[in-house]
């Protein structure tokens, strides 16, 4: 083992296939910051959507800084009514909802911001995702799981990357609490989008969490003020339990 100093003056031990500095080992990585956006990877983020019925929006997830090498990622999204203190029809994305089958998606890589890197990058994937209703708090759940099957490194790991995309088709959402047949009413009403659960998993195959720095989306389908929506509880709903129902 010898002891050296670089020019900059930071100590180093180096041993046969090794270097450690002052700063750490070669493992103590960057963990990236996540962030909710309506808009493109590009753009500034967007926390407010107005919706209309007939159109589809997209609530994207991004990380950025993301240095240390990672296998796959998990996140969980509460999502909220400030209006009335449950979801209205428009909103109920989960079997047994109002919105049809087909109208929640959710991409590993955006179908209209084509320009956005992801973390998969060139990858294959094994995809998970769902939205979970509950009754009782009359919230619900998004849950979204990305595992690569090895590990990847995002090349600019200082660039906003797309973690995943969730798409909800308006189609069939109208406003007012009296809608015609095959229609979801209240689309009027203010939801709140909170980013509950972020993580990575890392090369030791621990799931490390991920900061988020805009963790607050909202959407409304009228025109007044949003509310503030960071004042909002996330539903206390166990992992297992939405992953026990991904659809």
């Amino acid at each position: 083992m010898t002891t050296q100093r670089s020019a900059r003056g930071t100590a180093r031990l180096t041993l046969p296939g090794l270097v450690l500095t002052a700063f750490g080992s070669v493992n103590a990585l960057a963990a990236g910051t996540t962030e909710l956006s309506w808009s493109g990877c590009a753009s500034p983020l967007v926390s407010h959507q107005l919706v209309e019925g007939g159109n589809s929006y997209y609530l994207n997830a991004y990380v950025t800084d993301q240095v240390a090498p990672f296998s796959g990622c998990d996140l969980r999204i509460a999502v909220t009514d400030r209006s009335a203190g449950f979801l209205g029809d428009a909103w109920r994305f989960d079997v047994g909802g109002c919105q049809p089958a087909g109208s929640f998606e959710v991409f590993a890589s955006h179908p209209a911001f084509t320009k956005c890197p992801t973390v998969r990058g060139a990858l294959a994937a094994t995809q998970a995702a769902s939205f979970v209703y509950d009754a009782n708090s009359g919230s619900a759940s998004v849950a979204f799981s990305m595992d690569f099957g090895q590990l990847q490194t995002l090349p600019i790991p200082n660039r906003r990357h797309l973690v995943c995309a969730i798409r909800f088709n308006h189609a069939s959402s109208v406003t007012g609490d009296e809608p015609g047949a095959s229609e979801c009413g209240e689309l009027e009403r203010q939801v709140c989008f909170q980013l509950v659960e972020a993580t990575y998993t890392d090369a030791g195959g621990n799931r490390v969490q991920w900061a988020s720095t805009a963790p607050w989306a909202s959407a409304s389908g009228a025109a007044e003020a949003p509310l503030v929506c960071g004042t909002v509880s996330a539903t206390n709903t166990t992992w297992g339990m939405i992953k026990s129902q991904y659809r």
